[in-house]
């Protein structure tokens, strides 16, 4: 549905991307004009633009996962619901330089150009219980993010802070 989808805000220099579903209020949803883009991504930047970080993570609400890109402060905000229901998987995160994060496992198991191990550990866990415990996957490099938390990749001081939200 096109009132899901990106949106940048030329005025503000933030781009928003939303995988899964936040949940906006009743009250929200009546201002909705069926023939406009980006509804939700619109409403999710003011919101942004209006609070604090923090607060802004804690009004969320639903299954997603969020990608800010804010090109005013030059970072990139990455936030994950409370179940962690899209996950977001990442490569390096202790290292700026090395970082990649992507929703989809392949793609990312894809774009690192060195080599990857095998989580042997995680492989056992999958083939006895049928899952893996977060944050692991079948590779030693990958992780997912922490649910109910943001990142900010910060580019000015070249620095990943994680923060809890929930």
């Amino acid at each position: 549905l096109k009132h899901w989808n990106s949106h940048f805000d030329v005025k503000n220099q933030i781009q928003l991307m939303i995988l899964g579903r936040p949940v906006i209020e009743v009250s929200d949803w009546s201002k909705f004009n069926k023939l406009e883009d980006n509804y939700i991504t619109k409403f999710l930047i003011k919101k942004y633009n209006d609070l604090e970080i923090n607060n802004f993570c804690n009004q969320l609400n639903g299954a997603f996962s969020i990608v800010i890109l804010d090109y005013k402060i030059n970072k990139i905000i990455i936030i994950t619901d409370k179940l962690g229901i899209y996950p977001i998987y990442t490569y390096g995160i202790e290292n700026f330089n090395l970082f990649q994060f992507s929703s989809n496992f392949k793609i990312l198991q894809d774009s690192i150009s060195e080599n990857i191990n095998i989580d042997v550990t995680s492989v056992a866990e999958f083939l006895k219980k049928g899952f893996i415990y977060h944050p692991n996957t079948f590779y030693e490099e990958i992780k997912t993010l922490d649910n109910g938390s943001y990142y900010t990749l910060d580019f000015n001081q070249k620095k990943i802070l994680k923060k809890k939200n929930f």
